[in-house]
């Protein structure tokens, strides 16, 4: 599950890099076609993907076209990463109470210890040592 969670967050990071990019450069690169298919065989709701395709294909002249392109993309990402946010919110709630738990066994484990353990100032006295007269 984590090998996929890295692969969804790598993909995802691919498609937000080809936004960042589609005003200075082509953005219709294997990588990000490869990207689109990995996330689409997963998704049951296919406009976002197929709305990002359409604008990576489209060739763009001027800066109008151009900031609509991008517009474009943002929206589809937009959407493509909403249906993978319940997941990441599932996990980052899933990790928060595994989180919390091992924070409540450590504090306990952390009082049992010091039940167990006397202080100094309960720790018996050790004996004078008698000196010998010679």
């Amino acid at each position: 599950m984590a090998n996929h969670r890295s692969e969804v967050a790598a993909a995802l990071a691919v498609l937000e890099n080809a936004v960042n990019r589609c005003m200075t450069e082509g953005v219709c690169t294997s990588e990000v076609s490869a990207a689109l298919e990995y996330l689409a065989t997963q998704a049951t709701v296919k406009w976002p993907f197929n709305q990002f395709r359409r604008a990576i294909g489209e060739s763009t002249k001027d800066g109008i076209e151009k900031e609509a392109r991008r517009q474009v993309l943002m929206a589809s990402l937009n959407g493509i990463q909403r249906r993978y946010a319940p997941i990441e919110r599932a996990l980052a709630i899933s990790c928060r109470r595994r989180g919390d738990i091992f924070s409540a066994l450590k504090q306990s484990l952390e009082r049992a210890a010091a039940q167990q353990e006397p202080t100094k100032s309960e720790q018996p006295a050790k004996p004078a040592r008698k000196r010998r007269k010679v």
